[in-house]
Parts: structure tokens; sequence; C-alpha cells
């Protein structure tokens, strides 16, 4: 048994406890290596009596008659017990060891038997534990296996990783306390600093919460700190970067657990040939992929040993059951599939060794092409979870010195699909610009999706605030989608010119854009387009304070965003008509205006208009007196604005905060939020936002002003 403090598993304990509680003889604690199943089943049996319990190792057990030796030894079965029993066996079969064994446990009445690391021996399963449990009704069973057992009384218990996240009272997450535990085994007197726990909790999302890699990990904050030891594991020079570091265990541990590779090797050595066939070209995914993902890769690269043939689900059902594959249902339907990073390290140098990695990348892009063409064609969304595959084959082609007319169009067409999916968040700006500046000078690159390239560029930048990029990108994907003669996508780009030069309060310019867009839309019959140019014209009337105009252009949108069923233009413009109503003094018009578009947008699961639409909402209750509530409004809309990277509404949103705070008496909330705002105004050379900024200002002189009035008042 380990001396080591246990940590965590709370919940996992009680869940076995009550399974034993209610009857059930045979529990199987399986997961991979170094996720912690041979502590759990010890901290399992130390919390029983010490004579209601029994402890067998069967690592070095390779068959039934083995399994049967190593019990009997660690359960200390005398030759007197085996003599009791063999007169009672009638008809001695095969399978003697077991069936004497298993008497001499039924003799023993009421107690519990964890047979440790069954995975090597899973096929004699039905044969010894199958016959164990049936002739001793009063003895429970607890396995620890790699590996389900597939037995009829078998309940599977899969082991996670543990926590990585902070605890309801405020305390680390249990993987941050386990690597401080083990820090503290070496230095007692170890006390990490708050950028120590930010470092220990960055280590343990990257070693994904296995308790194996962070003891191992632990070992080296000694020599490294923990800053230093963040810095090895993200090391992308290094082939296999946690494998590599994790590679000094204790001296007492098994020589399979010494390391987190030999873990992993001893799982390696226990699958059949098409398995580690398979393993290894799995390691071409990054993160998480679908069945047909992975249905793709194998099948196109895998070649079985003569004779046989090739089930590909089969063969991930068999390295899911042997823990060396997760998978988690989707809200979709579907099933995301899942390397632990630490075994994909080991897979692909498996697969670099067999020469086989460039055909399995090729697979790999080939079928992530073939999903982005999709997603661009409106055929499929992609799922958030295959964003990390997409980017991957970005990555290959960006790393290409020169690219070919064909590599260029791929490159867009990936980088076009990762901006359906996350256009907002930070970081994807770079990408854009990378992909571009690449594929600019090619020869032959199809000039649409270059314009669709520069269309997606132009609106990150327009997010951003860089309003004259964006300009320069949108007018140069203009000239290229009528070079391609795409209508549509013409539309779109006067569209987007419009909303830009309406930022940049050049009213005219707007309107002529999107009266040449709703002009092209009209021609195409696109009704959906047709409104939302519709809408922005309302917008712009709306800040002329052409309110009757203003009103109907939102009417007229809204009613065709109702018959072509746009849940997120419906939302976006009835949040606008709400403020309308507001400005016009119609307050409880403007409230229903708000608390329809949330509800709206939140069904769609437009997270970055529901936070503009919360912050709409915010600014109302302001104006009722209900402080506390705007100030909840803001403050819920600021926390998703900061991760969708919306400067401009992030920062009017800490205006609007500022301005709540100085009403509340709140001088100190409300200087900071401004000093916020006005670092994020900075960079985005707006005299609306600037003047917001005033405004937030103003209110916090005003209320200087009431404390200052309070304080001569006493005085």
């Amino acid at each position: 048994m380990s001396s080591a403090p246990f940590v965590g598993r709370a919940d996992e304990i009680a869940a076995l406890e009550r399974a034993l509680g209610e009857g059930r003889r045979l529990l199987t604690i399986w997961g991979p290596a170094g996720i912690g199943k041979t502590r759990l089943a010890q901290r399992l049996l130390e919390r029983r009596a010490a004579d209601e319990g029994w402890f067998c190792d069967l690592a070095a057990a390779s068959d039934a008659s083995e399994i049967c030796a190593a019990l009997a030894r660690d359960l200390r079965v005398t030759r007197d017990e085996l003599a009791s029993v063999a007169t009672a066996l009638v008809a001695p079969g095969e399978h003697v060891e077991a069936d004497e064994l298993a008497l001499v446990l039924a003799a023993r009445g009421e107690t519990l038997v964890v047979l440790d690391n069954f995975e090597q021996v899973s096929a004699y399963a039905p044969e010894t534990l199958g016959r164990f449990v049936a002739a001793a009704p009063q003895v429970c069973f607890v396995v620890t296996s790699r590996e389900r057992l597939r037995l009829s009384a078998e309940i599977a218990f899969e082991l996670a990783p543990l926590s990585l996240a902070a605890r309801d009272d405020g305390d680390a997450s249990e993987a941050v306390t386990l690597l401080i535990e083990r820090v503290r085994a070496a230095q007692p007197s170890y006390q990490p600093s708050a950028d120590d726990v930010a470092s220990l909790a960055e280590i343990a999302r990257v070693l994904e919460g296995i308790p194996l890699a962070l003891e191992l990990a632990a070992a080296r904050v000694e020599m490294l700190g923990a800053a230093g030891v963040l810095r090895r594991l993200r090391d992308e020079a290094a082939s296999t970067p946690q494998l590599a570091l994790l590679s000094r265990g204790r001296r007492d541990a098994p020589d399979r657990q010494a390391t987190l590779q030999r873990a992993i090797e001893w799982s390696w050595s226990l699958l059949g040939e098409i398995e580690r066939a398979a393993l290894a070209q799995l390691s071409v995914f990054r993160g998480g992929f679908s069945a047909a993902a992975a249905e793709a890769v194998l099948a196109s690269v895998a070649t079985p040993p003569s004779g046989s043939t090739l089930d590909v689900l089969d063969v991930l059902s068999s390295l899911r059951d042997k823990s060396l594959l997760r998978a988690r249902p989707k809200e979709s339907g579907s099933s995301e599939l899942r390397l632990y990073e630490s075994v994909r390290e080991l897979a692909a140098s498996k697969l670099a060794r067999q020469g086989g990695a460039a055909a399995a990348e090729t697979a790999h892009a080939d079928y992530y092409l073939r999903r982005a063409r999709e997603v661009l064609a409106e055929v499929v969304e992609i799922e958030a979870f295959e964003l990390a595959n997409l980017l991957v084959v970005v990555q290959r082609l960006l790393a290409q010195p020169l690219l070919d007319a064909g590599a260029a169009d791929d490159l867009l067409t990936c980088l076009l699909a990762v901006d359906r999916a996350r256009g907002s968040s930070a970081g994807h700006l770079e990408l854009l610009e990378r992909g571009i500046d690449a594929c600019r000078g090619v020869e032959g690159a199809a000039p649409a999706l270059r314009a669709r390239a520069l269309r997606a560029r132009g609106k990150a930048r327009q997010l951003r605030g860089r309003l004259a990029g964006a300009i320069d990108d949108l007018e140069a994907a203009l000239s290229l989608s009528r070079e391609a003669e795409q209508a549509a996508l013409e539309g779109d780009v006067l569209a987007d010119i419009g909303v830009v030069f309406h930022q940049q309060r050049a009213i005219d310019k707007a309107a002529a854009r999107y009266d040449e867009a709703l002009a092209r839309y009209r021609e195409l019959g696109d009704r959906r387009a047709e409104a939302r140019v519709q809408a922005n014209l309302a917008a712009l009337h709306h800040d002329q304070r052409r309110f009757e105009e203003a009103a109907r252009d939102y009417q007229r949108a809204l009613t065709i965003f109702a018959e072509v069923g746009d849940q997120r233009l419906a939302g976006v413009h009835r949040t606008n008509l709400g403020i309308l109503e507001q400005e016009r003094g119609e307050l409880a018009e403007a409230e229903a205006c708000f608390e329809r578009a949330l509800a709206i947008l939140h069904s769609a699961g437009e997270a970055r208009y529901e936070a503009i639409a919360r912050g709409s909402l915010g600014v109302l209750r302001h104006e009722q007196g209900r402080l506390d509530d705007a100030r909840a409004c803001h403050e819920a809309a600021l926390h998703v604005l900061g991760e969708v990277a919306d400067v401009k509404s992030e920062a009017l949103c800490r205006c609007r905060l500022a301005m709540v705070c100085a009403e509340a008496d709140q001088p100190q909330g409300a200087a900071d939020h401004l000093q916020a705002a006005e670092a994020l105004f900075s960079g985005l050379g707006s005299s609306v936002e600037q003047a917001v900024g005033a405004l937030a200002r103003g209110f916090i002189e005003l209320g200087e002003a009431r404390r200052a009035a309070a304080a001569g008042d006493e005085a």
C-alpha cells in the first residue's frame, strides 16, 4: 500500500461503496495507464476493517493457473483449507484450481478481494473470476484493469482524470492539490506563490489531470520550478515533450509504472497487430475527432495482416475497451473521440518509426478538406471539437515553403471553414493574415476563395476597430468577387462595406453601399439578405434621428426574418428596435423588445449578440433606476464579450458599468472600468466610443461632486 497522502476521488469512492452496499459483487475500475486505478482500489480497501479485505497484484500472471497461484499466495490460503475443499468437488473438471479456490473463498464468508492489474489476463476472466463470483456469494471483487472484462456480473466504473476545476470553497483543484502534495514529499516547506499555483494549474491542464503524469511532473519542480516545468511541457521542438520530461519516477515503483512512457508501452504490448497499426495512425489527430474521421484515415492507410479484413468500428471499440481511446457524447448526438496526449505522443513515435506518418497525414488532410468544403457549401456545420484538426491542416499547409494554386485553394478553404466556427475569437485575425500572405502572388488561385478570405479578414479587422484596414480588405474582396462573377458574394461585401462606413459615421457612403447591396439581393431574389440590408438602413436612419423611417424599416426587416426563419438577425435587430423605442421614451416597448431578443438569441446559440442585447437591457435598467439589475446585466455581457474578443462592445460595456458604479457610489469600480475602457478605445480611433468614454467620465465627476457636497454638509 502507498504511504503517500490520498488526494480527491471522493465521488468515485462514494459510488463504489454505494454499489457494494447495493449487493453488486464484481466492480471493475477501468481506465488508461497512470489514471490511478490501483491507488483508488487501495483506498477503498483501507476504509474497511483489516480482516475484511485482501489485495492481490496480478501483474506477473499470464494465465489462469498463475491467477490462482497469485490469489492463493496473497490471500494466504493454507494447505488445510485446500484439503478441506478438495473432497467437496464431486467431479473435478479442467478448472480444478479455480474451483478449489472458489470454495476456499466461499468458506471465508463476507469479504472484499481486490484484483489489481487484470488487463493482461482478461482472456482468462470467465474461467477464474467468473467461477469465483458464482461459487462465493458473500465475496465482493473489485478489479482494476486497463480494459473491461465483459462478464455478465460486471459493473464497470471508468475512472476519469483528476478534476481540473477549482473547488466551490475556492481551494485548488484535485489535480493541483496532488501536484503540491507530491512536491512537498521532496520539499516539506514548499509554499507555492500565486504565480506558481497558476503554473501548476496549467501543468495539470496540459497533462490532462492524469495522476501518474502529475506525480512525475512534481518530481521535476524542485530543479526547474513550476514555470520551468511548464515551459518544458510546451517545448514544441521536442517530438514527445510529455514523455521526455516525465521520465523520472520512484525507484520503488513497478518497472512498468516507473515512467509514463513505460506505463503506456505496457498497454501497447497488450495490443494485437491491427490495434497497434490503428492506434499509431490515429496519432495524426489533435484534440477531438469523430468516428467518421477515424474511419476515413484508417480505411485509407491501414493494411491488415494477410487473410484478414479491417472492421474499423470494431478496432475503435477495442481501443476504447482498452482505455486507449476516450469517447464523450455531444449534445448534437454525435460522439467525440480523443486520445490522451501522452498516448498520442507514444503512438506518433511508433508511426514515425514505421514510416507511415506521411500517408496518415494525407488521409487526415483529405478528410478535413472535404469537411471544410461541405461547411463552405453550407451542407454541414463544423463541430467545435473538430476545429483543432482543421487547424492542423492549416498549419501543415502554412509550413510549405511555396504553395501551388491547389494548395492555396485548400489553405483558404480550411481558413474559411475555421472562420465560420470561430471568426470572432482571439488569434484568428493573425491566422487569416498568415494564410492570405502565403497565397499572395500564387497564380491560378480561385478569385472567389481569395475574395471570401479577404472579406473574413476585413470583418475580423472591423471587429477589432481597425476600420481603415477593414475597408481596404473589403474593397479588394469586392473587386475579386466581381472578377469571379459571384453576385451573391458581391452583395455581401457591399453590405459589409456599408457597415464599416456606418461605423466611421460616413453616412452618405454607407447609404450608397447599402442601396447597391439591396439592388443586388433583389435581383437575386435573396430575401434574407435583403432583410439584413433593410435592417442596416433602419440603423442608419436611427442614427440620423429619423425615428419613423427607422421603425418602419426595422419592422419590414423583422417581418422578412420571420418568414425565412433567421433567428440570429431577428434577435439582433429586435435589440436595435428596443434601443429605438427607449430613445423615443417608450420604455415598456423597449423592455419587451430586449426580452424577446434575448430569448431568440439564446435559443439560436448566438452568445456574442445575446451579450450585446443584455448590455442594452442593462442601459434600460439604469434609466429605470434599477442599478443592481443594470450592473448584473453589464457584468454578464462583459464576461462573454471578453471571451469573443469584441473589443468595441467590451469597451462600451465597461463604460456603461463605470456609469452604473458611479451612480451607485462605487467610485473605485467606476474608475477601474473606465480606465480599462479607455485602454481598449485607444486602438479603435472612433469618435463615438470616445464620446461614450467622456460621458462615463462625466458620471464619475458627478459622483465626486455629490460626495464632496455630502462631506460639506456633514462638516
